[in-house]
């Protein structure tokens, strides 16, 4: 022992024999002290927090300007957002048809409707002078990040940009 932690000890059982009310009121003070200091180390670290989530704000405000969830893309934006190699629209459908997503008239089954990964909307177009209905698949955003893990789990490679 040096000679500092030796004069510690012989102060502490001065106290502790002379005033044990002395004992009580400076481990009290350490206590409030421990507290203080953890209150601030607590105030620093949520002070750290709120600026990276401000820095990061504009991010996420121009990620759901851009690919809003409430968007629906076209399957053929699809295959040029996601930008895979040799993945266009007619192959993208053919895709999704071998992995079980869309029926052979490339309508989504009902789970990945219910998943919000697709819709279908309404369209028409006009033959003959009459107005014909149609059912069109579009994707959602979180369709579209669904078919990007898709491709990517099956090693597609996405084309550089």
């Amino acid at each position: 022992m040096n000679d500092l932690e030796i004069r510690v000890q012989e102060e502490v059982q001065r106290l502790i024999t002379s005033d044990p009310k002395q004992i009580i009121l400076i481990a009290a003070r350490a206590i409030e002290q421990s507290q203080q200091e953890t209150q601030k180390a607590i105030r620093e670290v949520t002070e750290q927090k709120d600026q990276a989530i401000a820095a990061l704000m504009p991010k996420v405000d121009a990620y759901e300007q851009t690919m809003g969830i409430d968007k629906l893309t076209d399957m053929k934006i699809v295959a040029k957002t996601l930008n895979f190699k040799g993945m266009g629209r007619n192959n993208l459908f053919d895709y999704l048809r071998m992995k079980g997503v869309l029926d052979r008239w490339n309508k989504p089954y009902q789970r990945f409707v219910d998943s919000g990964y697709f819709k279908l909307v309404k369209e028409s177009f006009r033959i003959n002078g009459c107005d014909e209905l149609y059912f069109k698949t579009v994707a959602t955003q979180k369709g579209l990040e669904y078919i990007g893990k898709l491709l990517k789990g099956d090693d597609y490679v996405p084309v550089a940009r």
